[in-house]
């Protein structure tokens, strides 16, 4: 599972949340223990990762600064795409506590939360006090970074408009105003097609890579808690996420054209764009 899956999946989830958000279901038991044992096993290793570069490139030669950065790097982006999901997932969880009157999931949306905010903390105290390294070499994360907050902040509009979630979000200015058009569209055109072209944009905004994050198996532990709350008919012929599931577009300028006239594109054989079921069947949750 590579950064840019994870960012489609919360996109999913952000689609869908009004139905995890007003479900009556109780959630599967260790679904959330799974999400925040898997979040604070990530975040002592990235903080180790953090300290370890902090205490080692005071004590090498500055010729080799720029190695050591870029044996850090995917740790700092992993740190700072993964945080669209922890923002995503822990509003709907907090969402789905004030639509029920419950105090049973924002508190552990909030505390993962707050242990993502100490690792982008630190990540971004390096960008701004490393010294020896040339911006060219760091414009590539802090691009990253900026197009997270843009694009979680599209995510959580219509959530932060809806329900009391606004400081999951970056801007909350900017959230409202996404979630006041997202709502306005969704009255003219049906949703689907206004999540797939969200989706379209994404894979521009966050190109494939090959090269899985750091840590991808407790990511995968991650994703697949979350999914696991969801109720299993979400992901049957019928259920909400099917018709999503259908437009599984390649990133090509042709199928933007073709999804912005409403038209109907193929699923391509070899796409890999994630798909909620077959992550549900290949990532059950794990206990333990």
């Amino acid at each position: 599972m590579n950064n840019r899956q994870t960012v489609e999946i919360a996109a999913l989830i952000s689609a869908f949340s009004p139905h995890f958000v007003e479900g009556r279901e109780p959630l599967p038991a260790g679904t959330l223990e799974q999400f925040w044992d898997r979040s604070q096993r990530r975040l002592k290793l990235w903080l180790m990762a953090l300290a370890r570069y902090q205490r080692q490139y005071a004590s090498v030669p500055p010729d080799e600064h720029l190695q050591m950065w870029r044996d850090l790097e995917p740790i700092l982006e992993e740190i700072f795409v993964s945080e669209v999901l922890t923002r995503v997932w822990g509003a709907a969880l907090t969402a789905r506590d004030q639509a029920q009157g419950t105090h049973l999931t924002e508190p552990i949306a909030r505390h993962v939360l707050l242990g993502h905010l100490d690792a982008r903390k630190r990540a971004l105290q390096l960008l701004v006090t490393d010294t020896t390294l040339g911006i060219e070499h760091l414009a590539n994360i802090d691009r990253i970074r900026r197009r997270v907050e843009r694009w979680t902040d599209l995510m959580l509009g219509h959530l932060v408009e809806t329900y009391q979630v606004d400081d999951f979000a970056f801007d909350p200015i900017r959230a409202r105003e996404f979630g006041a058009q997202q709502l306005l569209q969704n009255s003219e055109r049906p949703r689907d097609q206004v999540w797939v072209l969200l989706l379209v944009g994404l894979r521009m905004a966050f190109p494939d890579s090959q090269v899985a994050p750091p840590h991808e198996l407790l990511q995968e532990e991650i994703v697949a808690s979350i999914l696991g709350c969801f109720p299993p008919v979400a992901f049957q012929a019928a259920g909400p996420f099917k018709p999503i599931l259908e437009q599984r577009l390649p990133a090509t300028v042709e199928s933007i054209q073709q999804q912005a006239a409403a038209q109907p594109v193929a699923t391509p054989t070899n796409s890999n764009l994630i798909s909620f079921l077959e992550l549900r069947h290949r990532l059950p949750p794990r206990h333990g």
